[in-house]
């Protein structure tokens, strides 16, 4: 078995072992790897039986802001870890994700982080091997809106205009992801399979807020 850092140059056999793990098609996976390489920098490392890819281990630069300290800080978000099913429960995970934390913290990472469904937390909670430490749920927002005179048009599009300025919020005392605008046009406008929906709250030529939705 080799490890090896993962470039696009290994998109095929990165593709099909994704293809296989997730149960998408080789090219909607082909297409996922060069969507995640137009963004944010990804670091990723695999682990080779011959020529055949067989597990791999990804984080996506971000950044996360921290209410205690107040300051913003570079993380390592963890994406799509993933073993063919013939090799599984041989502690492949443990070994191609140890160089990717440490290329992270070599880019000023201070944290690798990443969320999962309850499935996912159960093999987290009670895994020896990941490293990985359970902190918390994510928190939904709720806001109450007050009736105004002059009341707002919600502008419902599946387009998104690709220059764009979008105040975004922080919650109090929660660490929380801190998104661009051009960010948030490429997650959600430019994703090669999944198809978002928009709901824009203009102020003249402004959008002072943005709903995103899947329908």
């Amino acid at each position: 078995m080799e490890l090896a850092p993962l470039t696009l140059e290994d998109a095929p056999a990165w593709a099909e072992l994704l293809a296989t793990a997730f149960d998408r098609s080789p090219a909607d996976m082909r297409q996922l790897l060069g969507w995640l390489h137009q963004g944010r920098e990804l670091v990723a490392w695999g682990a080779w039986d011959a020529d055949r890819l067989v597990a791999q281990y990804a984080c996506l630069l971000t950044h996360l802001y921290l209410p205690h300290s107040q300051t913003i800080v570079e993380a390592g978000m963890s994406l799509n870890m993933a073993v063919h099913p013939d090799y599984r429960g041989r502690g492949l995970i443990k070994q191609v994700s140890k160089p990717v934390y440490e290329a992270v913290q070599a880019r000023g990472g201070l944290a690798g982080v990443g969320f999962s469904n309850a499935n996912g937390v159960k093999v987290d909670r009670h895994s020896q091997s990941y490293g990985y430490q359970v902190c918390g749920q994510l928190q939904p927002a709720l806001a109450w809106i007050p009736p105004r005179r002059s009341r707002a048009t919600l502008e419902l599009t599946d387009t998104l205009p690709p220059s764009f300025h979008c105040p975004t919020a922080t919650l109090n005392g929660l660490a929380s992801f801190v998104n661009t605008d051009q960010f948030i046009y490429h997650r959600y406008a430019q994703h090669p399979f999944r198809r978002y929906c928009f709901g824009l709250w203009r102020e003249g030529e402004n959008i002072n807020g943005l709903i995103v939705y899947r329908p």
